[in-house]
C-alpha cells in the first residue's frame, strides 16, 4: 500500500471498524500512523483487529464495544480517543446496516432499525465528536453514504432513505 499521507500524531475513531469498509478504513489509517479507536458491536472482532494493527504498525489502538444508536456508547467511544492520545482528529462515520425488502413487505421494525443505525447513528457520532473537535481547534468527520443516497433501487426503501438522509445531514453539518 502506498502511503499518501502521514497521520502520525492524529487519532481516528472508526465506527463499524471491525469489518468491511470500516476495517479497510482502519487499516489505511493505521498504515499512515494514526492512533485508532475501533468502535463496533462485535467487540471480539474489533479486539482482534486492534491487536493485529498494533503489531503491524506499532500504533496505539483500542477496541470499544458499542452501538452508534446509543449516545452513552458513542460518548464512551469518543472518551476512549481522548484517553488514548488526548485528541480526536478524525471520525470515519461508517457503521451501517441493510434492511432489504420490497416496500410493501418492509416491516416497521426493520425500517426503524435501518434509519436508527444509518442516519441517527451518524448524527449521534458527529454530534459527540464535534463537541470535542471544535474546542480543540478542528478535526474531520467523514460520513459514509452510498450511491443509494442519490439513486433508488427496488427493495431498498429504508436503505435509500437513510443514505439520502446522510447526504442531507452531511451538507447541513458542513455549512454549520
Amino acid at each position: 500500500m502506498t502511503n499518501y499521507s502521514n497521520f502520525a500524531g492524529r487519532t481516528a475513531l472508526v465506527t463499524g471498524g471491525a469489518s468491511g469498509l470500516g476495517r479497510a478504513m482502519a487499516e489505511a489509517l493505521a498504515a499512515t500512523g494514526a492512533s485508532l479507536v475501533l468502535f463496533d458491536l462485535n467487540h471480539a472482532q474489533a479486539r482482534h483487529l486492534a491487536s493485529d494493527l498494533k503489531a503491524k504498525h506499532s500504533i496505539r489502538v483500542e477496541a470499544v464495544e458499542g452501538s452508534v444508536t446509543n449516545s452513552d456508547d458513542v460518548a464512551r467511544g469518543c472518551r476512549t480517543a481522548i484517553e488514548l492520545t488526548g485528541r480526536l482528529d478524525i471520525v470515519m462515520n461508517n457503521a451501517g446496516i441493510i434492511g432489504n425488502a420490497p416496500s410493501i413487505e418492509l416491516e416497521e421494525a426493520t425500517w426503524r432499525r435501518v434509519i436508527d443505525v444509518n442516519l441517527t447513528g451518524v448524527f449521534l457520532v458527529a454530534h459527540a465528536a464535534a463537541r470535542i473537535m471544535i474546542p480543540q481547534g478542528g478535526g474531520s468527520i467523514v460520513n459514509t453514504t452510498s450511491m443509494y443516497g442519490v439513486a433508488a433501487a427496488p427493495g431498498r426503501a429504508s436503505y435509500c432513505a437513510s443514505k439520502a438522509g446522510v447526504v442531507g445531514l452531511t451538507k447541513v453539518l458542513a455549512i454549520e
